[in-house]
């Protein structure tokens, strides 16, 4: 890939609209959020995603790993510092739909004492039923290769059906600690297989308009951001496949925002919600809407603390 430092810097600048950022600034710090990472990889028009930004903020660290193609993407991705070297417990994230691992920054900063992982949803192939549960199979040994004792999964709308079926596959094998935010489960994921097929790109964008979505991204970023989100959605799909040919009931705490507009019938959801979990907890947070993980990152970090 070949560019200049002056060329990245002048792009992190047209970005964050601020003629002084540094060369060792980082990207965040100065006010940037997963929705600017977004620009700045248009912008930059490279072989990279919003992670390798996460995970190397400033021009000089980004410009290092552009510069020598050390760029892996796996399917887990370690989010806070890697000081953080407990062996005991882990926590893994889910994003959202259209999201990925960079809108749960503010989340992992917070935590201090336990590793955070998140996983990259576009390497869960989804062809057939077939590849998905392979794929889901490999993030399950990969995450017990790591040595833990104890599992924390998180996953926010999309991402909790994916969270629900990956707790089914480790349970066996590992603690887990189930966490299932804003999120409705599907219960005949063929026919919302079939309606998700007929709906158009307009109207996807429209609904996640509604829902507080795709904030000032332009059109091609918000093209982008679609075909992840349909990604996802057949991700979360497939999981409720599979989720329902299993009986037992995995134990959950459900998290919610009471502003947000997706689980507004919240009683309905509940009762949805018991035919496939164990509910431990159901944890409301007020004010908040769907995507709370970004702006109430603190009360999430502390209701998997608590609970």
């Amino acid at each position: 890939m070949n560019i200049s430092k002056n060329y990245l810097l002048e792009k992190f600048k047209k970005v964050l609209k601020n003629d002084e950022v540094s060369l060792d600034d980082s990207f965040f710090d100065l006010g940037g959020d997963s929705f600017d990472a977004i620009r700045l990889l248009h912008e930059l028009n490279l072989d990279i995603k919003v992670i390798d930004i996460f995970k190397n903020p400033s021009v000089d660290s980004l410009f290092e790993v552009i510069e020598k193609g050390d760029i892996d993407h796996n399917v887990l991705i370690r989010l806070n510092s890697d000081e953080v070297a407990t062996k005991e417990i882990a926590i893994v994230v889910i994003p959202y739909g259209w999201g990925d691992v960079s809108v749960y920054k503010k989340f992992s900063d917070l935590i201090t004492s336990i590793p955070v992982y998140g996983v990259d949803t576009n390497k869960i192939g989804t062809t057939t039923d077939e590849v998905f549960k392979e794929a889901v199979e490999e993030l399950a040994d990969q995450i017990i290769s790591m040595g833990f004792q104890e599992v924390i999964l998180y996953g926010h709308c999309a991402g909790s059906a994916l969270a629900l079926y990956l707790e089914k596959v480790l349970n066996s094998k590992i603690e887990v600690k189930l966490f299932l935010a804003a999120s409705v489960p599907i219960s005949y994921p063929y026919n919302a297989m079939l309606e998700f097929q007929k709906t158009t790109d307009g109207e996807w964008e429209d609904y996640l308009h509604e829902i507080g979505g795709l904030k000032g991204l332009n059109s091609n970023e918000i093209s982008r951001m679609l075909k992840k989100g349909r990604h996802d959605h057949i991700i979360s799909i497939l999981s409720f496949s599979c989720i329902l040919r299993d009986r037992n009931k995995s134990k959950a705490t459900l998290v919610f925002g009471t502003c947000d507009p997706v689980t507004s019938n919240l009683e309905k959801i509940v009762e949805e919600w018991e035919k496939y979990i164990s509910i431990s907890n159901v944890v409301q947070i007020p004010n908040a809407g769907h995507y709370f993980i970004n702006d109430y990152a603190d009360i999430v970090a502390n209701t998997i603390k608590l609970n």
